[in-house]
């Protein structure tokens, strides 16, 4: 109890010269203000985009890379992709016909509508059966790609915030015309993607080897027999990771970076406030 008292009589004789020095107590509450407020901002930044690289994971799928590989670093021969159909485990459409999606990335180029800058974007060779392993995705305008045509279904966010999106535009890509011929939603995702046939693509590209093989699984608690198979089939070098660890992985190096400049920063503004209390 004295030492409460205590506490509060320094409180009260610190508060009641307060109106006298309002310059120096304005210093200091505005300087620990925009340090806390700076911080927050940078880590809210980081929280924000981890919540969009997994906002739509789900536990039931799996992706699958070459061993040792991170991210779109990955490949796997053709062959090998087509080993992973007959894995037990993996959930099958009505058809019969087993769950699995075969992917490519390609950077492509988009320009900002306010700003006209030009900055990468991911463009995703996949096979015609990505609407099975990804129900959230949900089409607002215009069709999927048909198989063996040049053809792009883009995210809204990229018809919103860069140019040549528009259904029916037509965007050159290594040197030929591709059509955009519908827009999607992504769930949660706000990221800009654009989707193509993985065949066409690769031939386009001239390349033999995907860059990942997604899948869906019968049960979440299916994934550690999942992978005991995985390991268990010599023809395969392949490693799986549930989908939000590889997420993760894939924008480990940004969460990092991010991380790092929120605390940088977030020093900075602390010092800074410390020097104008002193």
């Amino acid at each position: 109890m004295n030492f409460i008292k205590q506490f509060l009589g320094i409180l009260r004789v610190s508060l009641s010269g307060a109106a006298e020095r309002a310059g120096a107590v304005l210093t200091i509450i505005i300087g620990i203000a925009c340090a806390v407020g700076a911080l927050v901002s940078m880590l809210a930044m980081g929280t924000g985009a981890r919540q969009q690289e997994t906002g739509n994971a789900r536990p039931d799928r799996v992706v699958l890379s070459s061993t040792g590989a991170q991210g779109i670093e990955s490949s796997i021969p053709r062959d090998e992709a087509v080993v992973t159909l007959g894995l037990p485990y993996i959930k099958k459409n009505t058809n019969g016909e087993p769950i699995v999606v075969f992917t490519s990335f390609v950077p492509s180029e988009g320009q900002r509508r306010v700003t006209g800058n030009r900055i990468f974007l991911p463009l995703v060779g996949t096979t015609t059966n990505l609407l099975e392993f990804q129900p959230e995705m949900r089409f607002t305008a215009g069709r999927m790609f048909q198989r063996g045509l040049h053809e792009l279904v883009a995210g809204n966010p990229c018809a919103r915030q860069f140019t040549g999106f528009e259904i029916g535009a037509r965007r050159s890509i290594h040197g030929g015309d591709w059509t955009i011929v519908g827009h999607f939603d992504e769930g949660h995702s706000q990221q800009c993607t654009v989707y193509a046939d993985v065949d066409i693509l690769m031939s386009t590209f001239s390349r033999n080897t995907y860059s990942q093989v997604s899948l869906m699984l019968q049960s979440a608690a299916d994934y550690e027999a999942f992978r005991g198979a995985l390991q268990a089939n010599p023809t395969l070098h392949l490693e799986a990771r549930r989908e939000r660890e590889a997420a993760e992985e894939q924008f480990k190096e940004l969460n990092s970076l991010l991380n790092f400049v929120s605390y940088f920063i977030g020093t900075i503004m602390a010092i800074g406030a410390t020097l104008g209390a002193v």
